[in-house]
């Protein structure tokens, strides 16, 4: 169980390290926490992948072919970003 640390808001709980090796939901956590990870940079990689396409199209838009370009490169990132966050998801999911 953890505690609410006395100078930080209530709603706000953390667990010492020495609370962590005897609790027994450790394992549970740690999954999700991998599990958050995860969509975590999915959702980053989706981000990055629309703030390029909004780049691209712009710099199309206003003939700044530097900005169409940049924005293609930021978008692709972006989609390598997230198609790992889902490798990795699909993988955790068929172990």
């Amino acid at each position: 169980m953890c505690v609410a640390e006395p100078t930080a808001h209530p709603s706000r709980a953390y667990c010492s390290p020495q609370r962590w090796e005897s609790d027994s939901a450790l394992g549970d956590e740690s999954i999700h926490l991998q599990d958050r990870q995860m969509k975590k940079q999915q959702v980053k990689g989706r981000y990055e992948e629309a703030k390029g396409k909004v780049k691209e199209v712009s710099g199309h838009v206003v003939g700044n072919e530097k900005l169409e370009v940049e924005g293609k490169l930021q978008k692709n990132a972006g989609k390598v970003q997230a198609d790992i966050g889902d490798a990795k998801k699909k993988i955790k999911k068929n172990s």
